[in-house]
């Protein structure tokens, strides 16, 4: 038990880090808010589950918090899963988890409810959790949910063949299904432990989505906004994660493209150029980042255009 306290501290502080590193990058990074959302319901899990054990708060005040994680944790895994899979929802309709979140607010409410609180679990006294009905029928949801999170994934991570990609698709198809499996077996009794070890799984998979999701380091903070600066930059300018997807384009590239920035980005940028249908000729450039590509810039009408120089591109920030 100990050990296992020992281990959900260091998650409840993972989760604190990677939130802090997710909100600091720019604004305009797909799946940004979802991830922090997420990884803050995880956290509430595991910190529900030592609370417990170290007796902070009471069992059935502990298991509640704990409850609250885990039934919100599933829609905002799917929600996760549609932006980093570049689903066409998740870019128009990019709220669209919140209505799945309706069944696990109604279950909290009831979690406070103490004539209601035992439809869900309540504690024995032994100290474990017995089920309730409505127990069973959320564990099936947030599953379904999960489970089709991973399945999403697991598409994405088929269908992208950029080179230099294959230990990027490995881990993001493969860190969920882990975390699935580990906890079927748990929960069947194949995996005989003494405590579940979801919560540290999904800890690990969190860890690792961040790496295949986002560029950069953990914590690597921008002096200044990355956005700010494309959009002061005097020629037309889109910026691509690494496979290929617009997360930022500034206003001549709007103009000259004739289309919106909500409009492009999450989608290719091969795709947002090809839809202008105006003969738009460009140049891919590399972003090179621990000596990996970490992104790419677009420049449009490079031979009518003169590259801004250094001074250039700092006037235009200070603007």
């Amino acid at each position: 038990m100990e050990l296992h306290s020992l281990l959900l501290e260091i998650m409840v502080l993972l989760g604190a880090w990677l939130c802090l590193a997710v909100l600091q990058k720019d604004r305009t990074t797909p799946g940004r808010k979802t991830f922090a959302l997420a990884t803050a319901a995880w956290m509430a899990w595991c910190f529900g589950e030592l609370a417990g054990n170290r007796g902070w708060l009471s069992q059935s005040t502990a298991m509640h918090v704990a409850q609250i994680g885990t039934m919100l944790l599933a829609p905002l895994w799917l929600g996760l899963s549609a932006n980093t899979a570049r689903l066409e929802i998740a870019r128009r309709v990019p709220w669209f988890p919140l209505p799945l979140l309706a069944p696990g607010l109604f279950i909290i409410g009831l979690l406070f409810s103490e004539r209601w609180s035992g439809m869900f679990l309540t504690a024995g006294e032994d100290g474990t959790n017995l089920a309730g009905p409505l127990w069973t029928v959320m564990v099936v949801y947030g599953f379904c949910l999960t489970l089709a999170g991973c399945a999403i994934l697991i598409s994405a991570a088929v269908r992208w063949n950029q080179p230099g990609e294959e230990a990027r698709r490995i881990a993001i198809g493969l860190a969920p299904v882990v975390t699935v499996v580990g906890s079927g077996l748990y929960f069947t009794g194949v995996w005989q432990l003494p405590t579940d070890p979801t919560p540290l799984l999904v800890g690990v998979t969190f860890l690792v989505l961040h790496g295949g999701i986002f560029t950069g380091g953990l914590l690597q903070p921008l002096a200044i906004s990355q956005h700010a600066l494309v959009q002061q930059l005097p020629v037309g300018i889109l910026l691509t994660d690494r496979s290929g997807g617009v997360v930022d384009i500034n206003r001549v590239a709007e103009q000259r493209l004739g289309i919106v920035a909500a409009a492009a980005i999450g989608r290719n940028f091969d795709a947002v150029i090809d839809a202008a249908g105006v003969g738009v000729d460009y140049e891919v450039t590399p972003v090179m980042s621990a000596g990996s590509e970490a992104g790419q810039i677009v420049l449009l009408d490079p031979a009518n255009q003169k590259p801004p120089s250094a001074r250039e591109i700092l006037a235009a920030a200070e603007n």
